[in-house]
């Protein structure tokens, strides 16, 4: 499809597609949107409207299509999580919302394991957030996340995607136990669409990004919870004059995150797999005619979400060799490196849900030609 687009803006910055065989990465642009999403966000671009209403509105409709007690649209899941974290902090206090990100005199601490760290830890920490770290690197028992909570504990974050021992579901007991709201980073957890409403059941605020699985605006996302707290949320949040004001969302931003999230619900995900599947599999195919490398299609994923990715054994020796060399002619073709990085140091892996049409051969045609070279 990308090929009957009048791409004349980009070839006039001399700034070409690349082939995306690395899931819905935002260095790589996030989705490639619907053209419903497209032409909603066009809609929207003519008019003028109620900022505070259209958010509203918006995190309500989103609410009744993930089946959540309340939802407010960020400019990301980053951006959520900044905003949880002033929400937990300041509330609904406007006194205490106009200070952050000075919170030497509230509540500011916020709970989390070592193992949970992320890249993203700087979200809480822009809303005025003290992270105290827990555990070394995992901790085995919720005794040591209670031994944690004292007068200045704001909130305990959850990362979906960290290693540990203790259940969310024992963070939720702990938090509920001492009166404290539990965050959970769940960016990346759809599909399942039905994910978000399952984590909602052990936390108080769950932040999903818009602009992965449900192809909305690269820059949106979802916090959704519980009423009071995303009360709290949009106070803290654009348009206020708050912590939260240069995470700007725009309304073609929500409007078409709004459309996105409405095409998604009707989505066939079972479906969807076994096209991913046989993406992966007509790859793997062409690459039989080259022996000596192990392939295996790996089901679910790391996060155990519903998504095959195809694993190719190259040798930690290589496999970055191979990562560089498909960069390198046009157009560039990206794996998810992050996985070879983090999980899986000798093979190359391939995420079907972001190849557009045709690119499985290109990817195929150019690995092949790769691990030719590396057979000699």
């Amino acid at each position: 499809m990308y090929n009957e687009i009048d791409m004349s803006i980009l070839q006039s910055l001399g700034v070409n597609r690349v082939i995306n065989a690395a899931g819905a990465e935002t260095p790589l642009g996030g989705s490639v949107l619907p053209l419903e999403v497209v032409e909603a966000m066009r809609e929207a671009s003519f008019i003028f409207l109620d900022m505070h209403e259209l958010l509203h509105k918006a995190g309500k409709r989103i609410a009744e299509l993930l089946g959540v007690k309340a939802a407010f649209i960020t400019s990301g899941a980053a951006a959520g999580l900044t905003i949880s974290a002033a929400a937990c902090i300041a509330g609904k206090d406007v006194a205490k919302i106009k200070k952050l990100p000075l919170t030497d005199d509230m509540k500011n601490q916020i709970i989390v394991q070592r193992s949970h760290r992320t890249v993203f830890d700087h979200a809480y920490m822009m809303a005025g957030a003290r992270l105290v770290e827990i555990g070394k690197p995992s901790i085995y028992d919720k005794k040591e996340i209670e031994g944690a909570i004292n007068d200045k504990t704001a909130a305990i974050a959850f990362t979906v995607s960290g290693k540990g021992i203790v259940k969310l579901e024992d963070y939720f007991d702990v938090a509920r136990h001492y009166g404290v709201p539990l965050i959970v980073d769940a960016a990346p957890v759809i599909p399942p669409i039905s994910y978000p409403r399952d984590l909602c059941k052990n936390a108080d605020l769950v932040v999903v990004s818009g602009g992965k699985a449900l192809r909305g605006p690269n820059d949106s996302g979802i916090i959704c919870g519980e009423p009071e707290l995303i009360e709290a949320c949009a106070l803290n949040a654009h348009p206020n004059f708050a912590v939260g004001r240069p995470m700007k969302i725009s309304k073609e931003q929500i409007v078409g995150l709004v459309a996105a999230v409405e095409l998604y619900v009707k989505k066939d995900e079972k479906a969807e797999i076994e096209k991913w599947n046989n993406a992966l599999k007509k790859i793997s195919e062409i690459l039989d005619s080259v022996p000596g490398f192990d392939k295996r299609i790996v089901f679910p994923d790391e996060l155990q979400r519903p998504v095959p990715r195809l694993h190719i054994k190259i040798g930690r020796g290589k496999v970055w060799k191979v990562i560089e060399m498909l960069q390198k002619v046009e157009p560039k073709i990206f794996t998810a490196d992050y996985l070879t990085m983090e999980y899986y140091p000798d093979w190359l892996v391939l995420d079907p849900t972001t190849l557009l049409e045709g690119d499985d051969e290109i990817v195929a045609n150019r690995l092949l030609e790769i691990l030719r070279t590396l057979e000699t």
